[in-house]
């Protein structure tokens, strides 16, 4: 003899019944057995299907097909009707699915997943959710941006858009790049070489011809385009380097605070200060991004032999004339 599963104290519409088979999924309770399949709503203790063709759930939805129609019931308050043959597409997501679609006469029904809501239609050939309020959608291998209302926010001219940790989305077309910020809507249209990347608020890394230097957002340049490489340090300040030498730039006032370094090194960064081992000819500092330099670059080696937050630096000096170290 099978086990069978009776529910008490649930609903009077349970009494008395048993199942062969059940299922918990969100607020529901699937039920079959031999002859029967039943939807039980667990919030609103009532039955939200009864004797369904067939009966099913996906991506926190219960789908009941019946007759000519298919039941999504997304929540106690909310069930969408759709014809039997239409086709329920959920939506890709890096993340976590957050809409799906059915498609009439080439266009895209949008719809909320957690409220059933119908958001918009489009006729793109692919869609995917970005974010819980943005969307890549393509038309002739090209990419476009939506947000939830279906309001085009990028044109569809892009072969890519990725989504940077910066609230912001890399623009590639025609094997240049631009950058768009979600937040602002500021926007620089892909004519660089490589990424642009957020130095701050209103200045950005850019690369063309080979080099690299800072814009702002209406891609005017603030430095010339002839470093190697830039790297952040403080406020207005920044590492550029040339060749195989390193200098420490206040790009606002289009002056160097330290020229000639061979290499630098960061070994603490606590709050917002920074510390960095700095080599100049072949000689060693110690470079704060807030203080300075607060040890001159005039010793052969320099050790911390205390802590990150509370160091004590251990210097040596030779002297090559009588083969001193001091």
């Amino acid at each position: 003899m099978h086990d069978r599963f009776i529910f008490a104290n649930l609903s009077p519409e349970l009494e008395n019944t048993s199942w062969e088979r059940y299922r918990f999924y969100r607020q529901w309770l699937l039920l079959k057995d031999a002859h029967a399949e039943k939807l039980f709503d667990l919030h609103a203790k009532k039955m939200a299907e009864i004797n369904p063709d067939s009966l099913w759930a996906v991506n926190g939805l219960v789908f009941a097909a019946q007759r000519d129609s298919v039941h999504v019931h997304i929540n106690s308050s909310t069930k969408i009707s759709f014809g039997k043959n239409a086709k329920i597409t959920f939506v890709k997501s890096a993340d976590s699915i957050r809409y799906f679609f059915t498609e009439q006469k080439n266009k895209k029904i949008i719809f909320s997943l957690e409220s059933g809501e119908k958001l918009f239609s489009t006729e793109s050939d692919q869609i995917e959710s970005l974010t819980s309020d943005l969307l890549i959608a393509t038309k002739k291998s090209k990419k476009g941006l939506l947000n939830k209302s279906g309001k085009l926010l990028l044109p569809f001219e892009y072969d890519a858009l990725v989504l940077n940790n910066k609230n912001q989305i890399s623009l590639l077309s025609n094997k240049k790049f631009g950058l768009y910020d979600i937040r602002s809507g500021k926007f620089i249209k892909p004519i660089f070489e490589r990424n642009v990347a957020l130095l701050d608020s209103e200045t950005l890394l850019a690369f063309k011809d080979g080099h690299y230097g800072l814009i702002n957002w209406d891609a005017k340049p603030i430095t010339h385009f002839d470093y190697d490489e830039i790297l952040p340090w403080s406020e207005n300040v920044i590492w550029t380097k040339k060749g195989f030498e390193w200098s420490l730039t206040n790009f606002r006032e289009g002056r160097d605070l330290m020229r000639l370094v061979k290499s630098f090194r960061v070994f603490s960064t606590l709050g917002d200060e920074k510390l960095a081992l700095v080599k100049q000819e072949n000689y060693f500092g110690v470079l704060s991004s807030t203080k300075g330099l607060i040890i001159p670059a005039s010793f052969s080696d320099i050790s911390n032999f205390g802590s990150e937050s509370e160091p004590l630096y251990f210097t040596t000096k030779e002297v090559d004339e009588a083969g001193i170290v001091s």
